[in-house]
């Protein structure tokens, strides 16, 4: 059925997705070509790089509006309902996350405060260097919360040899609503672990479950109800010019499942594009090569995602 757009009248983008799992990588364009090459390796061994190329395209179309109703039409939007406040209720035990090569990483509470949750820890190192541990940077992020990945959960701590430190990572409320997450059922954080000599050494995501995990339903797609409910659009005032939970590309592990596009209250536009991991790898996302109504408008890289085996992510462009 075609969607009615108060803004756009006929509206087609096509993107180009980038898509690297393990030692291959995938790319989506508009040319619908297949290549192949060949690459080294940082330890010199020779790997084969696969590259698909294929189409994406997102088509929103203005439709007349009838006279009459039709009898499966939706109720009328509610202008006045809000969103409701995140829920406060899950907890969680102290855990381990990390405890390898003379660093020992523990969660030791999850606390609310005003604006965002707080994940705290303790961070032991009882290696014989100084060392750096940094979480959620545009180097190293890997964090997600209800299988759903984040851009949130920002940390830098320094910890001397022989030493402790307690710090916390935080996720603002806003941020996760807006994925249609409204309370914590577990936290996935990666850890960028440098010593004085710049040597890195990534431990990939730690998983802590929450009180209410066991009880979470994880098949509902939260999102895709939050996005297009009046509570979120009153509450964050933007109207949707285009919304579909069409597939529009499954391959190689990596699945897009539905396309938004959404006006702020400025007028400012952005197109949501719902990207799923089914594969056991971890999948590097790039964005590129945007075009409307047949016109190139950015042939650049436009937005740069990871996604963690069997994970969401909510690319923003």
């Amino acid at each position: 059925m075609k969607k009615s757009l108060s803004i756009l009248s006929a509206l087609a983008i096509v993107l180009s997705l980038t898509a690297c799992i393990g030692n291959s990588e995938i790319s989506v364009s508009s040319e619908g070509s297949v290549s192949s090459e060949g690459s080294v390796s940082s330890e010199g061994s020779n790997e084969t790089e696969s590259t698909v190329q294929t189409g994406i395209t997102i088509q929103a179309e203005s439709s007349t509006p009838s006279s009459t109703s039709a009898p499966d039409e939706k109720p009328a939007a509610n202008n006045s309902a809000k969103l409701g406040e995140f829920q406060k209720t899950a907890t969680i035990a102290e855990t381990v996350m990390m405890d390898e090569g003379g660093v020992k990483i523990s969660a030791t509470g999850l606390k609310y405060n005003n604006y965002a949750i707080e994940l705290e820890l303790l961070i032991e190192n009882n290696s014989a260097k100084d060392l750096s541990f940094i979480s959620g940077s545009m180097g190293y992020c890997c964090n997600s919360i209800n299988g759903i990945m984040v851009s949130d959960g920002y940390l830098s701590c320094d910890v001397a040899a022989g030493k402790k430190a307690t710090d916390s990572i935080s996720f603002d409320y806003n941020g996760l609503m807006l994925y249609g997450i409204n309370e914590v059922a577990d936290i996935e954080i990666g850890f960028d672990i440098r010593d004085d000599d710049y040597n890195h050494t990534y431990s990939g995501p730690r998983k802590i479950k929450t009180s209410i995990a066991d009880s979470f339903n994880y098949n509902e797609n939260r999102y895709q109800t939050a996005i297009s409910s009046d509570e979120f659009k009153n509450t964050y005032n933007y109207s949707i010019e285009h919304i579909s939970a069409e597939e529009l590309y499954n391959e190689n592990g990596l699945k897009v499942v539905s396309s938004a596009i959404i006006t702020n209250k400025d007028g400012d536009k952005a197109l949501l594009l719902e990207a799923v991991n089914s594969s056991s790898e971890q999948i590097t996302l790039v964005t590129s090569r945007i075009g409307i109504n047949g016109l190139l408008v950015e042939n650049e890289n436009w937005t740069y995602d990871t996604i963690n085996p069997e994970k969401t992510c909510i690319i923003d462009s």
